[in-house]
């Protein structure tokens, strides 16, 4: 495993950008992590920050499947397959594993201007749909390079969805994951467990398809700027 995942580093110096994109996702990672530890639950926007990243290991990769000397070698399965995996996803679940320590902590210690039944639920319904948006978010990276319009249009109907109903301050809904915490952790872990598994399979599935035409030409753009 070690082996591969040095292998999938190594593989990246076919992508004439991979300096840019790991500049922009550590930007990208500070910035998120500054909105998270500093919200209180009721935005996901640091989340969402957080999760940039990851969609640059994915563009990253299939930026290299692109270079000739990829596409005659063995490994150009692997580069869409396998090796992604070995970086996306280790970072996923770290990303998780600091957001749900930080608003377990803020869960259970309380927060200033909020009642203990109140912050339970923010921060609850919090951990909820941040374990459901890296889930979808996690697919979506590998289904949009094969299939863009659709899947695009499937993440913006869901992702929307998820946000508004991050941000609500409804009483009712609120009160509703307050009451279910430990099932709020539970479904989290679920949702980020069926991405990772998700993401494995699609990509397999979805291996022998073309690489979307809207995606290479994305591709080709950033490799001429």
């Amino acid at each position: 495993m070690l082996k591969d995942f040095i292998t999938a580093v190594k593989l990246l110096k076919y992508n004439p950008k991979v300096k840019s994109h790991a500049v922009f996702s550590g930007i990208f990672f500070v910035i998120g992590l500054f909105f998270e530890l500093t919200g209180k639950g009721d935005s996901i926007l640091g989340v969402l920050y957080l999760l940039f990243p990851a969609t640059t290991f994915w563009q990253s990769h299939y930026t290299s499947c692109m270079c000739g000397l990829v596409q005659s070698s063995q490994a150009k399965k692997k580069m869409q397959t396998y090796y992604p995996f070995l970086l996306c996803i280790p970072y996923l679940l770290l990303v998780y594993v600091i957001v749900f320590v930080y608003h377990f902590y803020l869960a259970k210690n309380g927060m200033e201007g909020f009642t203990y039944s109140v912050n339970y639920g923010i921060q609850s319904k919090y951990l909820f749909f941040a374990g459901a948006m890296l889930g979808i978010l996690l697919i979506y990276s590998v289904v949009s390079y094969k299939l863009f319009v659709g899947s695009t249009i499937v993440l913006g109907i869901v992702e929307i969805s998820i946000i508004f109903l991050g941000l609500s301050e409804s009483q009712k809904l609120i009160s509703f994951f307050g009451r279910h915490f430990a099932q709020s952790v539970a479904f989290s872990i679920i949702f980020v467990v069926i991405g990772c598994a998700g993401a494995v399979i699609m990509a397999n599935l979805l291996y022998k398809k073309d690489i979307d035409e809207i995606a290479v030409n994305g591709i080709a753009r950033s490799l001429n700027k």
